[in-house]
């Protein structure tokens, strides 16, 4: 038994000072040093983050020493590598125990979201919640990193349409190695080889876009039942499912189109504006000023139109963009979900008109006001402004045609967490809005004890258009705003296909529902002249 643990104690001696030998082979401080200034910060912030990891990314950082060119793209990744991680989701009961359950086991999305309704009565209120984080930083390997830089290369410098993107489109939407939040992967080598006789008799870059989504759509198609799954796929997982949401399409696209040359990112809408849900999509760049608007694996470039009001639109970004609220945020401040981040940049202009909306009478001890708009029946921030000190706030090219409610987000006075801690939630600041098409703002009332203009002629209420159906034997809230909430003034079982309105405010925002709610079909509505306007 000695002998064994001599044995052992030796081996274990001997895996450890191999280990710090490992660890002492790079120079940090020279290696950072060796990298493009404006680096620098960035890299050496990404590999105090990176823990046990840090000798990968310096791995990576000394095999490039010699090749200025690749050394620029090595330390632009591991700079920018800090917030980028992949996260699985899951959804889990009021005990915090994960519900399991397999979507394609499943027809389409209301037969699963049939089976959470059921069990949602039966363990209490369901919610999604993160199950796994791995950030890139602490486990991408030295190995993929070089492989993606290689073979970004052999593309940028062997196809002769990239030299006409220029540099830094090459570092940001070419050589990144991942499109969203999925698992790594090594794609690139797959889909060189993949579409390599495609590639080598086509010159045109948007023809050979083309060509690729085509394919990929064959490859890949959109399912519903994936809304229900809300981690992003990687390709393993891609190619065996063939199947996916609008965030797998554009990443499948992504990698298809990144690993032939081809600069490609994804563009969003983080809440739709009349209603319910997200919606991404791709955008091939054929220059600084030029991207062209596509669905991945379902429709071309040049082919492919929103068809819907939006409010704002955003591009993924792999490095991190400027003037962001994430760089203005303190310590102890929170923002509204994805607002936080930094890795995304404003591009509503280019998809739809828009027009600036100031807010004034804004209280100055918020540091920050938000635009909200409705989704699924909630009001949902979409973009953020300062409050200077007189109590003004300036949202930028804002989409038109569109309802928005000024908000702040701060301690929730009534709401604690698991932990006990306050909440923090969104809470209005001011009355609701409409951006009109013709990029006027009018306000709507919100105290109802001031709604004076109360029209007395009946309405008759029998369709919500693109929402509820008024039907016999149902049951009905119709609700406005005003003080700073929904209020029911309407709360009946109907007998017939349609609901009279006896009186109503024309200077309002209103809604109707079912009881029980179902947030997909509910919308905002208005009352003009006695016509009803659905936004």
């Amino acid at each position: 038994m000695q002998i064994r643990n001599k044995f052992i104690a030796i081996i274990l001696i001997s895996i450890i000072l191999t280990a710090c030998s490992v660890l002492q082979k790079y120079d940090t401080q020279e290696l950072i040093q060796n990298s493009p200034q404006k680096y620098r910060a960035d890299i050496e912030k990404t590999l105090q983050a990176a823990g046990d990891n840090k000798n990968e990314l310096l791995q990576v950082l000394a095999h490039y020493q010699n090749d200025p060119k690749k050394l620029e793209a090595a330390s632009f990744l591991i700079a920018n590598m800090k917030n980028h991680k992949y996260v699985e989701v899951g959804i889990f009961d009021s005990l915090d125990n994960q519900i399991k359950y397999n979507v394609l086991d499943y027809d389409n999305y209301h037969q699963i979201k049939d089976f959470l309704d059921s069990v949602e009565v039966e363990r209490g209120e369901l919610k999604w919640d993160k199950v796994l984080e791995e950030k890139d930083a602490e486990t991408i390997s030295a190995d993929l990193l070089i492989d993606n830089i290689d073979l970004a290369f052999q593309a940028y410098n062997t196809l002769a349409w990239t030299q006409n993107l220029g540099w830094q489109t090459f570092l940001e939407f070419i050589l990144p190695y991942r499109g969203s939040s999925e698992p790594l992967s090594d794609w690139r080598t797959y889909f060189w080889e993949k579409f390599a006789s495609m590639r080598d008799t086509i010159s045109d870059p948007l023809t050979l876009a083309n060509k690729i989504n085509q394919k990929c759509r064959e490859m890949f198609k959109f399912k519903d039942v994936y809304y229900m799954h809300p981690t992003d796929q990687g390709l393993p997982e891609m190619l065996e499912t063939g199947a996916g949401r609008c965030e797998d399409m554009t990443n499948f696209t992504i990698y298809a189109m990144r690993a032939n040359g081809l600069a490609v990112t994804s563009d969003y809408t983080p809440h739709w504006p009349n209603r319910s849900n997200n919606h991404a999509w791709n955008a091939l760049i054929l220059g600084e000023d030029k991207a062209i608007p596509f669905m991945g694996a379902e429709a071309d470039p040049g082919e492919y139109s929103l068809g819907k009001p939006v409010a704002k639109v955003y591009r993924k970004l792999f490095f991190k963009a400027e003037n962001t609220l994430a760089e203005k945020l303190s310590e102890n401040e929170k923002a509204p979900a994805w607002l936080s981040g930094n890795n995304f940049r404003d591009v509503t202009p280019a998809y739809t008109e828009t027009a600036d909306i100031d807010i004034e009478y804004l209280k100055p001890q918020n540091r920050f006001a938000y635009l909200a708009i409705f989704n699924s029946n909630q009001w949902k921030a979409i973009d953020w402004a300062v409050i200077d000190s007189s109590g003004n706030a300036s949202f930028q090219d804002m989409g038109t045609a569109i309802n928005y409610l000024p908000m702040y987000y701060r301690e929730s006075d009534s709401l604690t967490d698991d932990e006990g801690k306050p909440k923090w939630e969104l809470i209005p600041a001011s009355n609701p809005i409409l951006l009109s098409k013709v990029k006027k703002i009018h306000i709507f009332s919100n105290d109802s004890l001031k709604l004076r203009d109360r029209c007395k002629n009946d309405f008759v209420l029998n369709k919500i258009p693109g929402g509820l159906e008024i039907e016999a034997e149902k049951q009905f809230q119709l609700l406005i705003w005003a003080n700073d909430d929904w209020q029911t003034i309407v709360d009946t079982t109907t007998q017939t296909d349609s609901l009279l309105l006896e009186k109503y405010y024309k200077n309002s925002l209103y809604k109707l529902q079912r009881d029980p709610e179902d947030d997909e079909k509910i919308k905002l509505f208005t009352i003009k002249e006695d016509s009803l306007i659905t936004w």
